[in-house]
């Protein structure tokens, strides 16, 4: 049975390889027959959460709509986001799993400090054996880096850390597909910077 992200058993085959990994929703089973006939996915009722962005609008094309007061009012709670995801990406792909919409729309999160959020949505998720496939999901991760970084208000005391994450971004954005980072280098460049 196709959806407009996929294949759903793929999304099935995908939620049960994966359950472990924290900061995907928890699946507690799924239902359906062998040929993906009315599959689905039982999953945890999350309370409290907002999705991160809106999908992309007429005028935004590919990028995802944000409030224009921005998310959040300081820069280091957007880092703690892009930590969180960043973490969930890098358990997926030591899986050899690429999430494969990898965008704010399919974020949750909890509006409060600490920002606790969820990557959600798997409908378009795949196992892979090329590794240079890992790259492809680490240019949706610098759009989410330029989209959060820009949807945040500017603070003279931010300059720095402004400066660094756009920096990740574009490394992340690179032409060469191999020029990019991969997500342990992601974490490890996040965990750093933050913690300084």
């Amino acid at each position: 049975e196709l959806t407009s992200d996929g294949n759903v058993l793929d999304e099935v085959e995908t939620a049960i390889c994966l359950r472990w990994i924290s900061g995907l929703i928890p699946m507690r089973g799924f239902f359906g027959q062998d040929d993906g006939t009315g599959a689905g996915i039982v999953m945890d009722l999350v309370r409290g959460m907002k999705e991160l962005g809106a999908p992309p609008s007429f005028e935004s094309v590919t990028r995802d709509v944000y409030p224009s007061e921005g998310r959040f009012k300081m820069l280091h709670s957007t880092v703690n986001i892009l930590r969180q995801i960043a973490n969930v990406a890098e358990q997926m792909h030591h899986l050899k799993h690429a999430h494969g919409d990898l965008y704010g729309h399919n974020i949750l999160y909890n509006p409060h400090p600490p920002h606790p959020c969820y990557l959600t949505d798997l409908g378009a998720a795949y196992c892979y054996k090329d590794e240079r496939l890992e790259f492809i999901e680490v240019r949706a991760f610098g759009n989410l880096i330029e989209e959060l970084v820009n949807a945040t208000p500017e603070r003279e005391k931010d300059d720095h850390l402004r400066t660094w994450l756009l920096d990740l971004s574009e490394r992340c954005l690179d032409g060469v597909l191999t020029e990019r980072p991969r997500f342990s280098d992601i974490v490890a460049r996040l965990h750093e910077e933050f913690e300084s």
